[in-house]
């Protein structure tokens, strides 16, 4: 991994070069203002779980490295502490700032810590953005240290923050302790480390825990090199006019002379009027019913006669009125500020998506998610309030729950919110083989309130399918016949993902035939292949004659039986990914049909009840009825029949292919 420390060895041995190289290049030291560190701790449920080998869980593993590695920084240095995921479950909006950066005092931090209760999701994206407003003056040396030990289950793209960070304090570096991830997951977080010269450590052992938060908060406060400023923020660009206001148009030249009101709309007050279409009802002031006049525009031109009306502006979910008052032949305007922010619909496949999709907007209050509200369309501008929110589409089977922040005065965009990728899927039975077809794809979402912490998002039994979907990362199961993969695959913004699932598969084709040609259609017949190789044992049923089965590639018991007698064979089975084994069984059975027989006429007896048992005794067969058949193996058996207060027995052979009477007859 670029720019990552995978073992404590290898992180000291970098640590001890780069102070010696240090001390023999640096001038005297200089006066500096002192750093500051914000540590960002998982807060998330799974924090609580235990490494491979460990006694004690995540969370005070980490807790006691943090503690050590504030013990290095010089207690002139400012230090915060975010956490997120640890007040609510289930809540994308759960972050929070516990401690604002301020002079090293190892017990204010100490003590928030030991209280820590994990127990929701993993915004960490949410929190890397937030941190980025704590990092104190850009002329002193800052750093954010990310503790964490998964993804993003909120399916945020962590990379999205660096131009935020970027703007806010420029030489702001960035640390990534990854506990007990998998590499390829750890290193979707790489961009933070190689966009910020920080470093990422992947831990996985309380030593090299313990190494990894000394090194990375004990070394916070190093200042850049004498001579080396740094790099400042890009000069922003100077903001264009405000577009000239609907009043100022009205005011200009032969427009000055049109009588009526004009009104126009802003999201907060003093701010350019919106070109959104707005819903307008107008009403002399005091009055109810029906109103004088209703469209929908952006800034209607209104001649009315001379008085004070109520007005009304909506636009999303947002409604706001005022008291406007017109003057006959003099132009007037009127402006409604909204006090709102614009949640805007720009990106086409978004616009796609949500066409057809059942839209749900909830407010995220102070104690949790408010009453939800659900859209019956969605405008290209949706005006609402300031305040966080939880967008859920349900389009088919895939669903979809973004965390949206409004602010007043601003827009947000929300395709920008899903950070769209396309997810391409493909399956082979072995890798690098041909593409497999008829197959069944389902994707699903880290969700710790579903059943096993997962939800399902989408399903697909196209031949390749192809699916738009939020940045994140996600399970994908592909099933043909009772052969499957599961993978995770991590899908990004603007980015099309191609995976090809390997099954490790194999096809096993049956053929069941009887001696002798002999073709039973009342036998049924059936398979059954239970796989040895791995616990529990999984088991595949079939029926048929014939009959082709998908399966995983391994070790099987296969058992092979006709009707309802002993006319069964067993054969155990290696099956090989990508190949195809062919199995012939040729059951040496015969049938044999019973009768007792009446004493007086002759004929069989109805309502008889027939036992079969073979030489040794046991039971192999029972029927019931006055000519009932049974297909047995080839061999010796004995026939017991009860009925009419009688009860005969008789020693009789069946060979194989053959179809003979047995007879029971009274003396």
């Amino acid at each position: 991994m670029h720019n990552a420390c995978l073992s404590v060895a290898t992180c000291l041995a970098a640590l001890v070069a780069w102070a010696a190289a240090l001390a023999f290049s640096l001038p005297p030291a200089v006066a500096a203002e002192p750093a500051t560190v914000v540590v960002i701790f998982d807060g998330s449920g799974s924090m609580w779980g235990r490494l491979d080998g460990q006694r004690e869980s995540k969370l005070v593993m980490v807790r006691e490295a943090v503690g050590q590695g504030l013990a290095k920084l010089p207690p002139a240095n400012r230090v915060g502490l975010m956490s997120f995921g640890h007040r609510r479950g289930g809540d994308c909006q759960d972050t929070e700032t516990i401690l604002e950066p301020a002079p090293l005092d190892i017990e204010r931090v100490m003590t928030p810590l030991e209280r820590l209760n994990p127990r929701g999701r993993g915004p960490l994206t949410k929190a890397l953005g937030e941190a980025s407003a704590l990092l104190g003056p850009r002329s002193a040396p800052a750093r954010i240290v990310l503790i964490h030990d998964g993804l993003d289950n909120c399916q945020q793209d962590p990379c999205s923050v660096l131009p935020s960070l970027k703007a806010a304090h420029p030489g702001a570096r960035v640390d990534v302790i990854s506990v007990g991830m998998p590499a390829d997951e750890a290193r979707t977080m790489a961009c933070l480390t190689q966009a910020t010269g920080g470093k990422q450590y992947l831990v996985s052992a309380a030593r090299e825990i313990d190494a990894a938060l000394i090194e990375s908060i004990g070394t916070a406060a190093d200042a850049p090199l004498p001579g080396r400023a740094v790099t400042p923020a890009a000069s922003a660009a100077v903001p264009a006019p405000a577009p000239s206001s609907p009043a100022a148009s009205a005011s200009a030249g032969k427009e000055s002379t049109r009588p009526g009101l004009q009104l126009w709309t802003t999201l907060v007050k003093g701010g350019p009027p919106l070109a959104a279409q707005v819903t307008w009802r107008i009403r002399r002031a005091g009055e109810k019913g029906p109103p004088l006049w209703e469209g929908r525009t952006a800034a209607p031109l209104l001649v009315l006669p001379t008085g004070r009306y109520d007005v009304e502006a909506s636009l999303g979910l947002t409604t706001r009125t005022g008291v406007a008052e017109a003057a006959e032949g003099k132009p007037r305007s009127f402006a409604i500020a909204l006090d709102a922010g614009l949640l805007t619909l720009t990106q086409s496949e978004a616009a796609a998506m949500l066409d057809d999709a059942q839209v749900t907007l909830t407010r995220i209050e102070g104690q949790g998610p408010g009453q939800p509200q659900m859209l019956r369309r969605i405008e290209p501008e949706l005006a609402l309030a300031s305040g966080n929110y939880l967008v859920s589409m349900t389009s088919g089977a895939l669903r979809i729950e973004r965390p949206v922040g409004i602010i007043a005065g601003e827009r947000v965009s929300l395709a920008n919110s899903f950070g769209l990728g396309s997810l391409e899927l493909t399956a082979s039975a072995v890798r690098g083989g041909p593409r497999l077809d008829g197959l069944v794809y389902a994707i699903f979402e880290d969700d710790p309130d579903a059943p096993q912490g997962r939800r399902e998002v989408a399903r697909s039994a196209a031949a390749e399918p192809r699916l738009k979907l939020p940045a994140g990362t996600y399970y994908v199961v592909a099933r043909r016949g009772s052969a499957e993969a599961r993978d995770r695959v991590s899908v990004r913004s603007g980015e099309v993902e191609r995976h090809t699932m390997v099954l490790e598969s194999g096809r096993l084709s049956l053929s069941v035939r009887l001696a002798g040609g002999r073709n039973d259609g009342d036998a049924s017949i059936t398979h059954r292949l239970e796989r040895i190789d791995v616990q529990p044992h999984e088991v595949v049923t079939s029926s048929g004659a014939t009959a082709m089965l998908e399966v995983s590639a391994g070790q099987y018991r296969l058992e092979s039986r006709v009707g309802l007698g002993n006319v069964r064979a067993e054969r155990e089975i290696r099956l090989k990914a990508g190949e195809t084994e062919r199995i012939s069984i040729e059951h040496a059975a015969g049938g044999a049909r019973f009768r007792m027989l009446d004493r007086a006429s002759g004929n069989p007896l109805p309502d008889v009840s027939f036992d079969v048992r073979d030489r040794n005794g046991e039971a192999v067969w029972a029927g019931l009825g006055a000519e009932p058949r049974a297909l047995l193996l080839a061999g010796r058996y004995k026939v017991r029949a009860e009925g009419r207060g009688a009860t005969l027995e008789r020693d009789f052979e069946v060979a194989a292919g053959e179809d003979r009477i047995v007879e029971l007859a009274p003396r």
